[in-house]
């Protein structure tokens, strides 16, 4: 469980000092927030970076829009076969909803 001791000791970065998580809270927040501090500060560079590119480069994207087809037909046979699947749909839903219960209701 002491990953980071591990590669400390390893690195010879403590030297003899043997360093535990969790054995001293002060010093495990101290690691956590400077974990993320860095990785802030390690974005922000990588933003300013783009940023900078962005502002160098004077070519400007244009899009160009040109139309595929001037109207777009609509189908009207699919159009009644999907109102003819909603009625069935309804017809079925209604038919389910008067039918009897086969069962008891517990709830009630």
């Amino acid at each position: 469980m002491n990953f980071f001791g591990k590669i400390l000791k390893s690195r010879r970065l403590l030297g003899t000092v043997h360093y535990r998580l969790g054995k001293n809270s002060a010093t495990d927040w101290l690691i956590i927030v400077g974990f993320f501090a860095s990785l802030s500060v390690i974005f922000a560079a990588l933003a300013f970076y783009q940023f900078s590119n962005y502002q160098k480069s004077d070519v400007v994207a244009e899009r160009s829009v040109t139309a595929t087809s001037t109207a777009v037909l609509f189908n009207h046979a699919k159009l009644d076969e999907l109102v003819k699947y909603f009625a069935e749909r309804e017809q079925q839903f209604n038919k389910i909803k008067t039918t009897p219960l086969r069962f008891v209701d517990p709830s009630k």
